[in-house]
């Protein structure tokens, strides 16, 4: 079985030093990358045009745009990579990503580090706070 890392984020800010540490750590560890973007969908508040599909639509294509860039670096370095993206409420997109039997041995946060440092009572509103003990995995946030 081939070892793997989840770089993870929640947001199209896909940070270059994140996904540099991803690739460094790949590289050290002959893993792949599985790079998972979560996207939250909230149609009732983002004032956005068009049918809730059309918007659905957008995002996923703003998705695929963020990562990318991304995903052709990893491969120009030699490092397999898989793109996955998700629309909807980021802790239940994780969670159902989780139950589908996707293998890892460890996770890149791409979101605040702030969430991995410091537990629940200010952060304990983030979805990440509240499910990260769900992972049973290492995580690191660069």
């Amino acid at each position: 079985m081939e070892r793997k890392i989840l770089l993870l984020f929640d947001s199209m800010d896909i940070r270059d030093e994140v996904v540099r540490f991803a690739m460094t750590l790949a590289a050290r560890m002959g893993a792949g990358v599985i790079m998972l973007l979560l996207i939250r969908s909230q149609f009732e508040t983002d004032g956005a045009a068009g049918t809730d599909a059309q918007r659905i639509q957008a995002l996923y294509a703003g998705g695929e745009a963020a990562m990318k860039p991304w995903l052709q670096a990893m491969a120009l370095e030699d490092v397999p990579a898989t793109g996955i993206l998700r629309v909807g409420e980021p802790a239940s997109e994780l969670l159902k990503f989780l139950a589908e039997g996707h293998d890892f041995d460890t996770v890149v946060w791409g979101g605040d580090k702030k969430i991995l440092g410091e537990r629940r009572p200010r952060l304990g509103e983030h979805w990440m706070a509240r499910i990260m003990d769900k992972l049973g995995r290492p995580m690191v946030a660069p």
